[in-house]
């Protein structure tokens, strides 16, 4: 602060921080995808799964029913 800076020695200096490894990277880059693909393939078949359960018990109408209309209550 005071008057001239003193000579700087580069052998008292720390060393240089080593480069970080990009591995935490590259599991993002390929997990991510495969996380994603799968989730999508499970709401998918869960959808699929519904519609066909929706489509095995829906409600048989006889032909006096269209006529007249259900005389059932749904449960």
């Amino acid at each position: 602060m005071n008057g001239v800076a003193q000579a700087l020695d580069p052998s008292l200096l720390p060393s240089l921080p080593s480069a970080k490894s990009n591995h935490k990277l590259k599991d993002l880059r390929f997990g991510l995808p495969l996380a994603s693909a799968g989730f999508a393939v499970i709401i998918a078949g869960i959808i699929v799964s519904i519609v066909r359960w929706r489509i095995k018990y829906a409600e048989v109408l006889e032909d006096w029913e269209l006529e007249y209309g259900p005389h059932r209550f749904s449960c």
